[in-house]
């Protein structure tokens, strides 16, 4: 049975639009992930590697709307910058930590000390439209739902013209897709505290990571009067 968690928002200031690094509070900046390797793909989109810690991979693509995703979702992280590039020769950096990566799916994480399996999302906020509305701007909410939100997973959570601010998280989990894409305004999308992004309408980003047994947390911040679409996809 999955039991909800009650959550508390943090809010940050930020400016800005499109997509662009945070400049936040110190105590946000001190665990920052490493940047392992970067691609700009032909359209425009950027993707980058990022290790939160040791054998944790992130990708995550910073995009224009309505430019296409990677289709590089559910891959390992060297498998992907291959893909992308269409070479062999991983970056040292983003080799190494593919060696990490691979030793933590063959050697799963003790569960015990994780965040509590069970889902727990806040939403601060009115939503300003449904999932069924059409909405011709900045984002589309057919194509969001089309890239981001239609597909089976264990768990999902889809909110399209959300205002105020949103997170979800998780323990246990071994796969996730996650996206925002503001409709209005400037967000701050904050990756447990190690990865904060400004996206600005316009713009959008979504990342993915695979593992085993990892705790997922990802909150959007920062969103007091502006709306964005916002999907988190678990499996685990």
């Amino acid at each position: 049975m999955k039991r909800i968690v009650p959550g508390v928002m943090m809010m940050v200031l930020a400016a800005g639009c499109g997509i662009e690094d945070a400049n936040t509070t110190a105590e946000k900046t001190e665990t920052p992930a490493s940047v392992l390797a970067r691609v700009e793909r032909d359209n425009g989109n950027v993707v980058e590697f990022l290790e939160l810690a040791d054998g944790e991979v992130m990708v995550m693509e910073a995009g224009v709307y309505p430019n296409p995703p990677a289709a590089i979702d559910g891959i390992g992280p060297a498998a992907a910058w291959s893909k992308l590039t269409g070479r062999s020769d991983v970056p040292q950096a983003l080799g190494i930590a593919q060696q990490r990566y691979e030793l933590m799916r063959t050697s799963p994480r003790d569960a015990e000390g994780a965040t509590e399996r069970g889902e727990s999302i806040f939403k601060d906020g009115l939503a300003a439209g449904s999932t069924s509305a059409a909405a011709y701007g900045p984002c589309d909410i057919t194509w969001f739902q089309d890239n981001f939100c239609n597909a089976a997973y264990d768990w999902k959570m889809c909110l399209t013209n959300w205002g105020g601010g949103a997170y979800a998280q998780r323990g246990g989990v071994d796969y996730h897709k996650t996206a925002v894409c503001p409709t209005s305004g400037n967000v701050t999308l904050n990756i447990k505290d190690q990865v904060i992004r400004n996206v600005g309408a316009g713009g959008y980003l979504w990342y993915y990571r695979s593992g085993t047994n990892f705790d997922f947390r990802a909150d959007v911040d920062n969103a007091s009067g502006d709306t964005f679409h916002f999907a988190v996809n678990l499996n685990y």
